[in-house]
């Protein structure tokens, strides 16, 4: 709650209180310790006390933190932030981090170290938080920015050290999922130092942290096709799991009641019976996963020597309460940025974006204010490196709400041009699958395996463009898919796509046959991916994603190691990856260029009538992955 507002069962009737949600799950939190702490006592567990003591004190302050972030989005910054031109915007090369502005608030710091205190003397040694919390105080006390730093560092290693000891088949992070902002005010803190290689590593250790930890798992040559259909089941069982518990704390929340109906208790249970059982029958293979060694994150050098390579710039972007952190890595250089812009207006900026966008189909004008603003806070930094002709394709790596940003539709302010209609825009989930990306060959597709609605197909003809440009299909049931029998350079998945908001990996794909049931997202795992240059996946809302709280990415359009690329559509319109329809000014233009990249799509061996076809991560140039012609 102090890094975003909680919504809840009841947050539809809180009007503008955004943070109504919050308060009610400190009172729903504090409830439930006293009552642990009620039965501990009863048992005579003194430790167990001591710890929900502990536990209450620092929901305290967890209480003053969620305040101030209400009193921030009280502000109503917006009216403040309408840039007409680059010259309006605050951009600077000054980090802020920790508590460095807080150097007026003594009393805070009284309060952080006697609960602090208190907290190490329980446990007998410091934990991640209460050496984070140190680091705060260093800062309040004016103890210089190294002294913090230190802290920061101390705090971030315990945290990667404790997220390394456990097996999440998931990789949620969930050590770090409340605790982001230990990374990133190290990072920033590195910034502020000047040690950019360092602060760079510090921001992407967190960042799609999972999604990078299974792609590594994945790849390694002694995991085989029954390993991954056993992790896909697994992952099916943790989902539906988490969609029942995400639904009780949601309605325990609200009500202000800790007990349960005995009806989703009983099948949350027997999902958590389903799970032990899974992983005791396969304990070789969950040892595997779980201590296999995960490639540290790409450095910067690294990204630029793929920036060379390629001839493709990388925009890097961190969200932070009041600023956005913009890196470009090109291969002229690198350089970082502050922009002033509270997440506050961010998110009503990218709001009023995607709501003018949505699926309006014309009837809502689009909002090409907020698309000329956001360019100017996120691209015009940057116009130097950005503006020569010989940058035609730039890849960005989003993080925060950021991820949900059509970036082809905003609007350079100088000249009215779409994004869309001057450089072909792909996306990254962190800077390592950016150097896989960037440095890949080059791969052409002769043959295709597709799975094909065809009552779509009848529409939009992919098949059929497909077969134009030369390579041979081949047609596959959802059986036959996951056999692994076929082999291709490509596959091509064209379906009905259901994205599920509360647990993405329950999100569906619909059958092709009356008899097939539907294929969930978590089930993807399982097919015989490896090797494959290209997988196209043409559905509905497939290119839906979201972000937790620690930047860590699910769902998606993303490159990964299969080199899987989303692409949403619906038929008969044009629209970004996630199913909104482009700004008409964007539309006016795309087709041009749609054409244009398709001609290049089929010199690299992909091709699609409806589509212009993501690439894979070895292919280039790199095709936008997002939008839809």
């Amino acid at each position: 709650c102090d890094y975003r507002p909680l919504i809840d069962a009841k947050s539809s009737e809180d009007g503008t209180d955004t943070y109504a949600a919050c308060r009610r799950a400190v009172a729903a939190a504090r409830t439930a310790y006293e009552r642990a702490a009620t039965t501990a006592a009863t048992l005579g567990w003194t430790h167990l006390v001591n710890e929900t003591r502990g536990f209450q004190n620092r929901l305290n302050l967890r209480r003053q933190l969620i305040e101030m972030r209400a009193k921030g989005d009280a502000l109503k910054l917006e009216p403040v932030f309408h840039p007409r031109s680059i010259g309006d915007v605050l951009v600077s090369r000054e980090f802020e981090a920790g508590a460095s502005t807080l150097g007026d608030t003594p009393m805070l710091a009284n309060l952080i170290e006697s609960v602090v205190a208190e907290a190490d003397a329980q446990r007998g040694r410091p934990d991640a938080r209460s050496l984070y919390l140190h680091g705060l105080t260093k800062d309040i006390r004016h103890a210089g920015p190294e002294a913090a730093a230190q802290y920061y560092a101390a705090a971030a290693e315990l945290l990667g050290a404790e997220r390394r000891g456990f097996f999440d088949p998931r990789r949620r992070g969930t050590v770090i999922e409340n605790r982001g902002e230990i990374v990133r005010d190290l990072a920033l803190r590195l910034l502020a130092l000047g040690r950019e290689a360092d602060a760079f590593v510090a921001f992407e250790s967190v960042r799609a942290r999972g999604l990078g930890e299974l792609a590594s798992v994945l790849a390694r040559p002694d995991v085989t096709a029954d390993d991954r259909a056993w992790l896909a089941e697994l992952l099916v069982l943790e989902a539906r799991a988490g969609a029942i518990e995400q639904r009780i704390v949601a309605e325990m929340v609200a009500s202000g009641q800790l007990d349960a109906g005995a009806e989703q208790l009983r099948e949350l249970d027997g999902l958590h019976a389903d799970r032990r059982a899974r992983l005791r029958s396969n304990e070789a293979v969950r040892r595997r996963f779980a201590e296999g060694a995960i490639a540290p994150s790409a450095t910067l050098d690294a990204l630029r020597t793929g920036t060379v390579r390629s001839g493709i710039p990388v925009l890097l972007y961190w969200t932070t309460f009041g600023n956005v952190i913009a890196w470009y890595v090109g291969p002229d250089g690198s350089d970082v940025r502050n922009v002033f812009l509270p997440a506050s207006v961010l998110e009503e900026k990218i709001g009023r974006v995607l709501a003018s966008s949505g699926g309006t189909l014309g009837r809502q004008p689009y909002d090409e204010t907020a698309a000329r603003e956001l360019f100017l806070f996120l691209l015009a930094p940057f116009a130097a490196q950005l503006s020569p002709a010989s940058v035609t394709q730039i890849m960005i790596v989003p993080q925060g709400p950021l991820v949900r940003l059509p970036f082809e539709a905003l609007i350079d302010p100088a000249s009215g041009t779409p994004v869309i209609d001057r450089w072909a825009i792909s996306y990254a989930p962190n800077a390592t699958m950016a150097v896989a990306a960037l440095q890949g060959e080059a791969r052409p597709v002769r043959t295709v395996t597709a799975l094909v609605d065809t009552i779509i197909d009848d529409n939009t003809k992919e098949t059929a463009a497909i077969q134009a440009s030369g390579a041979q299909l081949k047609t596959v049931t959802r059986k036959e898919l996951f056999a692994g029998s076929w082999r291709a350079d490509s596959l091509h998945m064209l379906t009905h796509g259901e994205f599920n908001s509360a647990e993405a990996l329950l999100s569906s794909l619909a059958p092709t046959r009356p008899a097939d049931p539907p294929l969930l997202a978590a089930e993807l795992l399982a097919l015989p991916l490896r090797g494959l240059p290209l997988a196209v996946l043409s559905a509905c809302k497939g290119g839906r994603v979201g972000a937790r709280i620690s930047g860590e990415i699910y769902a998606g359009r993303w490159h990964n190691r299969d080199r899987v690329v989303a692409l949403g559509r619906e038929r008969g319109q044009q629209r970004p990856m996630d199913g909104r329809v482009l700004p008409r000014a964007c539309r006016r233009r795309f087709g041009r260029r749609g054409r244009r990249h398709r001609h290049a799509g089929d010199a690299q061996g992909g091709r699609n009538s409806s589509l212009l076809l993501g690439g894979d991560a070895g292919q280039r140039p790199l095709m936008p992955n997002r939008s839809v012609a």
